[in-house]
Order: structure tokens, then C-alpha cells, then sequence
């Protein structure tokens, strides 16, 4: 299974990073993890403010908080993430996509 969140703020890397890893021990424990974009989008969005509030110390502000919120746009899965790899080889990144790939044997979460 493969999941990415291409948040485009690569200044947000301690608070995606730690959530993703999150996600895969979540994947761990329960042998499984949701395939549907509507779940999925509600577990990142109810954590990703927590994760940077303990991960990046920021500074309490709503603002902040909506700003981290993504859209299905912003959440791929499976073929999806296969697909954006492939245009990001030629095309490149800016370490701002969050990836998760729970087949990987090492280093399930990485940034690209």
C-alpha cells in the first residue's frame, strides 16, 4: 500500500514526516490501514495540527491549523503514488511530497 500527501511546503516536513510514520505503525498494529480517501483525509486532518504543535513546536494559531489541512487532490494512493513518482523523475520535488509505502522493507516513510 502506498499513500502520499502532497502538502507543496517543505517547511512542514517535521509535522508530515512524524504523521506518516504514525500511519505506518498504525498499519503495523492493525495488519491493514483505510484504502477509502474519506477516512484517510479525516485521520491527517484531526492529527496533522497535533503533530506540528508537538513535532515542530509551533505556535498555537488557527490559521496555521486550516493551512494544514488537505483535499483529496492533495492525497494519493496506490497507482496514484506510482504515477507522481514517475513525473517526478523528470520533472523533480521539492521535499514537499510525504510518502508511505508499507512494502518498503526499510524506511516505509520518506520525502521526495
Amino acid at each position: 500500500m502506498k499513500i502520499a500527501i502532497r502538502f507543496g511546503d517543505n517547511d512542514f516536513y517535521s509535522t508530515f514526516k512524524p504523521l506518516m510514520e504514525n500511519l505506518y505503525l498504525a498499519y503495523q498494529y492493525n495488519e491493514t490501514l483505510s484504502t477509502n480517501k474519506e477516512s484517510l483525509l479525516h485521520i491527517i486532518n484531526n492529527l496533522s495540527y497535533g503533530f506540528y504543535l508537538s513535532f515542530q513546536q509551533g505556535h498555537e494559531s488557527e490559521s496555521t491549523k486550516d493551512y494544514l489541512m488537505i483535499d483529496e487532490k492533495k492525497l494519493l494512493l496506490n497507482e496514484e503514488v506510482d504515477l507522481y513518482l514517475k513525473e517526478c523523475e523528470e520533472f523533480g520535488d521539492n521535499n514537499s511530497t510525504f510518502i508511505l509505502d508499507t512494502e518498503l522493507f526499510n524506511s516505509n516513510v520518506y520525502v521526495i
